[in-house]
């Protein structure tokens, strides 16, 4: 199987169940009424199937903005400062900021989820199959589109050999903590704060060492230390590192001249992060079903 669960039993994906092989056995069944082609618990017993295998697992955060306006240009701003291994981010169209598009193993996107989920619902009512099943979704959801506005998606893919551990796990029914999973990665991408520094650094500056904060001052007075006979590449380097990580701020760029700036990733606030969902669209999958296939139970309710 290949899609999107939550968007396949609720009609949308702007929130949904992290229960991973609850959502496998709840989008099964859903094809084996509509289509078969899915074991029943008695013949997934029967057959001898095993546990699923995953070959792509996507894990999301929102959070929401209080405008439309912030969210587009906080997703502009990700794109000019954002790089992880794959390289710097890169935009598409006004919407999605990306790292590692084309990575094998993952990649992280940053976009407009109440863009996104006009321009798929549109998508949806047109296709013949999906206006059918899905038609009682797509015709009522004011209380979606409201949802959804001021919100950026935070949405980790991640394939291949980073599912090992994982698919290992839920060989032994041991599912991780997806929360610790998704910051993992995303504590992988630097953020270059520059475009959003102000000259209030005041407290985080203390925390710095005088050595620090004096290759700080020479950096926001416009000298390129680089350049500066005292300062081998390793040394630079090491300073660079530990002010970034303090700071938010990279020392190999020029400081930006701007005094009007969005608001950077070291300054979102945690208690706008994952935003209650609406429980009226909100399916989360029978505790039933995963005792119905055997698989599922953990060892000792096997006992």
């Amino acid at each position: 199987m290949s899609g999107n669960p939550a968007k396949l039993l609720q009609g949308h994906n702007l929130f949904g169940s992290d229960d991973l092989n609850g959502l496998y056995l709840e989008a099964g069944v859903f094809i084996r009424r509509h289509a078969g082609l899915f074991p029943s618990p008695e013949s997934y017993d029967a057959c001898e199937f095993t546990k699923p295998k995953y070959s792509r697992i996507d894990i999301t955060r929102s959070y929401r903005f209080d405008t439309q306006a912030e969210v587009k240009e906080f997703i502009r701003y990700t794109a000019g400062t954002a790089r992880s291994r794959h390289g710097a981010a890169v935009l598409h169209g006004s919407e999605t900021a990306y790292l590692g598009k084309n990575s094998r193993r993952w990649s992280m996107k940053v976009y407009d989820k109440h863009a996104e989920f006009l321009k798929n619902s549109s998508a949806l009512y047109r296709n013949k199959f999906t206006r059918g099943i899905l038609r009682p979704f797509i015709q009522e959801q004011s209380d979606l589109i409201d949802w959804s506005k001021g919100i950026v998606r935070f949405e980790l893919c991640l394939r291949g050999q980073e599912l090992t551990a994982i698919n290992n796990g839920i060989l032994q029914c041991v599912l991780p903590d997806w929360l610790s999973v998704w910051t993992s990665y995303y504590e992988k991408i630097q953020f270059n704060d520059n475009a959003a520094m102000t000259t209030d650094h005041t407290l985080l500056e203390a925390t710095l060492k005088p050595s620090q904060k004096a290759v700080f001052e020479l950096w926001r007075s416009g000298k390129d230390l680089r350049s500066i006979f005292y300062y081998p590449a390793r040394t630079f380097y090491r300073h660079r590192s530990s002010i970034l990580a303090v700071l938010g701020v990279d020392i190999a760029s020029p400081p930006s001249e701007s005094t009007d700036s969005p608001v950077s990733h070291s300054g979102l606030d945690p208690a706008k992060f994952d935003p209650e969902p609406l429980e009226s669209r909100l399916v989360e999958p029978r505790e039933e079903l995963k005792q119905a296939y055997s698989l599922f139970k953990k060892p000792e309710a096997l006992n």
